[in-house]
């Protein structure tokens, strides 16, 4: 039995490294091509069904065969990580892992695995069950260390005895190589639980001892200059003064500000005029390129990476649309050519030419470098060494094609990718963000994509100044909302709050929490808002298509406090 077993542990060793050596060169099209065509790999179908099976097999090997799952020999509770680990298991894990990663990456991008079935990924094929009972395990666990490489530190120490070690060393093997295989409701769970007791160990820290002040019309600069150097700190609640362009200072209120603030700046750093990321087709934000040579652009980039992670910290969810290759490469990962429709679908259209170009490439006349416009110059930059002058020939398209992707979406972004997330895990180590897909960060930061439950923001709305859920005006309120477009409330929720998204897990988790105001009883005013408070002031309209056409021209108008 043994032998067969190591035998069967070869064949899939085997077929894992082929299959992942694979990848690396498939574009989703290829590797998801139905027709008469034999598969490159497998059908789509049959590889949907071998990833589910390879992610069972990675569960048994980190969870129920993991490190303490049972007694080493020698001595009673002994954990089978102070033995040395099978090699040919140790590399079955390994290659399973690299592959299913691999898998997930593109599900997350064109579903074949989850087409049929929402929860294939999940341990068990169910977020109950397994899964349930290792993110348990994981909120009981102390927020682990890096490891140095991004991951969990699995030597984290647990109250409870050996038993509870065990499990909690098991669950953080889980998290660390295939996190997918848990909802990610329970990972954020356990995200927010490390957070809280990270909070709670820091509660003897002092608060901010002096407020900073700020200038609104430079407040990425000033910001920079009072903070820049002060890390870790900055897990302290912020104390921060706007100050006018008279020299005046702005009324505010305790969290408020903190919200506003930090909406603020991350705002002002994502302008155009700060120079400091550009946008994709769609919209998304990246590091620009051309930045990296404007003075304190890398200083500038780990104060925003800071500056992000004080909003993770603080449940502040931000309206930035950052690009998911560019948090792959913040989370450690590299990007592949299958994400570069996101950066430029041109660029990606020709690498694809050229991949499957019949002629003689030297008709194209390209060359292994690349030529970027800095200001008022073209810079070039060799792939290979004197790359500008080595022509691509049929028999490297393949090389070249890698080449240009890998420089674009892995290269470029390094340097601004690091500053970033020396940033952030100032605040955030990377073992705690480690455990999720560069899309779940970014709904980690930026709020769901999921429709406004209205009855679940009403449910978890406070009311003040005279309001109270039967007011006949909130009532009407409520009603509007429920029959506006999904546009329409989005648009809502960002005039109130200043996200257009619901936060992660429903309104209940919204700090502050949302609040309608009763405002000044005026049929001519317009409701306001105080997005550093999550507060809607709502004068009590006698009549619902009033209220509904002055709620509709205040958003639309983005009024706020100005143009009641």
């Amino acid at each position: 039995y043994a032998s067969a077993a190591a035998a069967l542990a070869g064949v899939l060793t085997l077929f894992c490294m082929l299959a992942n050596h694979a990848l690396v060169v498939l574009s989703d099209d290829e590797l998801l091509a139905e027709g008469p065509a034999p598969p490159l790999l497998l059908a789509p179908d049959a590889l949907g069904r071998a990833a589910v099976r390879l992610k069972e097999l990675a569960v048994h090997l980190f969870w129920a065969a993991g490190p303490g799952a049972r007694a080493g020999p020698g001595r009673p509770g002994a954990s089978a990580a102070e033995a040395p680990a099978d090699p040919a298991t140790a590399r079955l894990a390994e290659e399973v892992t690299r592959l299913l990663r691999s898998l997930h990456d593109r599900d997350e991008r064109r579903p074949f695995v989850t087409a049929r079935d929402e929860h294939a990924w999940l341990a068990g094929g169910s977020p109950t069950g397994t899964a349930a009972a290792i993110v348990s395990v994981l909120q009981r666990t102390p927020p682990p260390e890096d490891d140095g490489e991004g991951g969990a530190d699995t030597a984290t120490v647990v109250p409870g005895g050996p038993s509870a070690a065990s499990e909690a060393r098991r669950a953080l093997q889980v998290l660390r190589h295939i996190p997918f295989v848990l909802p990610f409701e329970g990972r954020l769970a356990a995200l927010r639980a490390w957070i809280g007791s990270d909070k709670g160990h820091g509660a003897d820290r002092m608060s901010w001892p002096e407020p900073i002040r700020v200038r609104r019309p430079s407040i990425l600069r000033d910001s920079f200059d009072a903070l820049r150097d002060y890390g870790p700190a900055l897990k302290m609640p912020l104390r921060v003064t706007f100050v006018s362009d008279q020299g005046l200072e702005e009324a505010g209120i305790g969290e408020g500000v903190m919200k506003e603030y930090l909406v603020e700046v991350l705002r002002a750093a994502c302008a155009p005029e700060a120079g400091l990321v550009t946008a994709t087709p769609e919209g998304e934000l990246y590091p620009d390129p051309a930045a990296s040579a404007a003075r304190d652009a890398h200083a500038l980039y780990e104060f925003v990476g800071a500056m992000v992670a004080k909003a993770v910290y603080e449940r502040i969810l931000l309206d930035i649309p950052f690009a998911h290759f560019f948090l792959t490469r913040c989370l450690g990962r590299s990007n592949t050519i299958n994400d570069m429709p996101s950066l430029d679908p041109t660029l990606h259209k020709n690498l694809l030419f050229v991949k499957s170009y019949e002629g003689d490439l030297g008709d194209l006349a390209l060359v292994y470098a690349v030529t970027d416009r800095v200001g008022d110059r073209e810079v070039t930059t060799d792939l290979i060494p004197n790359g500008r002058h080595v022509p691509v020939r049929t028999a490297g398209r393949t090389e070249y094609v890698y080449l240009v992707a890998n420089y674009r979406l892995n290269a470029q972004l390094r340097r601004p990718c690091a500053a970033f997330m020396r940033g952030f895990t100032s605040i955030i180590p990377l073992a705690w963000v480690s455990m999720f897909s560069s899309r779940e960060l970014r709904m980690v930061i930026s709020g769901s994509d999921a429709p406004i439950d209205v009855s679940d923001w009403r449910r978890h709305t406070r009311y003040a100044s005279g309001y109270d859920d039967a007011h006949p005006a909130v009532v009407a309120f409520w009603e509007v909302v429920a029959e506006m477009g999904p546009q329409e409330r989005a648009a809502t929720l960002r005039f109130a709050t200043s996200s257009p998204r619901p936060p992660l897990l429903g309104f209940q988790w919204l700090q502050p929490p949302f609040c309608i105001q009763m405002a000044t009883a005026q049929d001519a005013r317009l409701p306001t808002s105080a997005t550093c408070m999550n507060l809607l002031k709502l004068p009590p309209y006698q009549d619902k298509e009033l209220l509904r056409s002055k709620l509709l021209y205040a958003v639309n108008a983005g009024c706020g406090f100005e143009l009641s």
